[in-house]
């Protein structure tokens, strides 16, 4: 696992990875002044990444949605298991393996990647973002972690202009 994420490291940048031995992580944002309804209006649509930074393509069908990002030689499969807009939440898992051999080493396939992604209100008009990760390769989280943390805060920033 060392040797991978090391390989990694040196292919992202060190400062842009984050390690560890859990199974999985959670990252807030909040959006001061901006209603939680406003917020889930703008990332509800699964087939809508515009507001994550470095999207070259997404396009969904049916209960799937393939993304393709900038600089990326793969594309990213994932089927959404389930909708909430009651409760403004969404959650996803890959829908195929990603073979990641080129960056980890021989053999490396993502075969899980479980996130829920999710708003809640903080009082009258702000919110807090969070994007929970789960049952995913540690290798694999180490470099998604600062992925979803910049998809974040460039949302914050799209919302609070």
């Amino acid at each position: 696992m060392a040797q991978r994420l090391e390989r990694y490291a040196n292919l992202v940048g060190r400062d842009n990875v984050m390690a560890g031995v859990d199974c999985g992580f959670s990252i807030h944002v909040g959006s001061g002044g901006v209603d939680a309804d406003v917020v889930w209006a703008r990332i509800r649509d699964f087939g809508d990444v515009t507001w994550v930074p470095n999207t070259a393509s997404c396009r969904l069908d049916g209960d799937v949605r393939t993304i393709k990002m900038q600089g990326r030689d793969f594309e990213v499969k994932e089927r959404l298991l389930g909708h909430d807009d009651a409760n403004r939440a969404c959650t996803y898992d890959l829908a195929e393996p990603i073979d990641l051999e080129a960056v980890f080493g021989p053999g490396f396939k993502a075969t899980h990647l479980l996130a829920t992604l999710s708003v809640t209100p903080k009082g009258e008009s702000s919110s807090t973002v969070t994007w929970d990760i789960h049952d995913a390769a540690d290798a694999l989280l180490a470099g998604t972690h600062a992925e979803y943390q910049a998809a974040l805060d460039h949302l914050k920033v799209l919302l609070e202009a």
